[in-house]
């Protein structure tokens, strides 16, 4: 069909190229998306066990033990976090019959399994680099 003068817009045909064409733009940009907030969600986890570390090293120079609780080190995760990760700290002795402690990261979406922990010594998780 003719358009009439002055008359402008899009014909049906190039709506629903570009419809398309977005369709496939979205089908290959989705997954990206979440392996990213996957990522970004493990990041935040590191970085509050991080910081557990750092505060535990400094209530043990002032007090010569490990704290019991993430509440002793005056600490809490965010919203965020708590709402994505079960955090726990476990306190224990070593062999040595010296204080140790662990800090553990467990995911509640059951999608994502990989549990991440850092103790005393700086070990941490066999996935922790992933």
């Amino acid at each position: 069909m003719k358009m009439k003068a002055g008359c402008t817009g899009f014909s049906l045909v190039e709506i629903m190229v570009l419809l398309t064409v977005m369709g496939f733009l979205l089908i290959i940009a989705a997954p990206d998306h979440t392996e990213t907030t996957s990522h970004n969600r493990k990041a935040l986890a590191k970085a509050f066990l991080l910081k557990v570390s750092a505060y535990q090293s400094g209530y043990f120079q002032q007090h010569r033990e490990y704290a019991l609780s993430l509440i002793g080190l005056g600490l809490t995760p965010s919203e965020d976090l708590k709402a994505q990760y079960n955090f726990q700290l476990n306190k224990g002795n070593e062999p040595s019959g010296l204080d140790g402690y662990s800090i553990k990261a467990t995911p509640i979406d059951s999608s994502d399994s990989q549990i991440l922990w850092l103790n005393h010594l700086g070990q941490t998780s066999v996935n922790w680099n992933n």
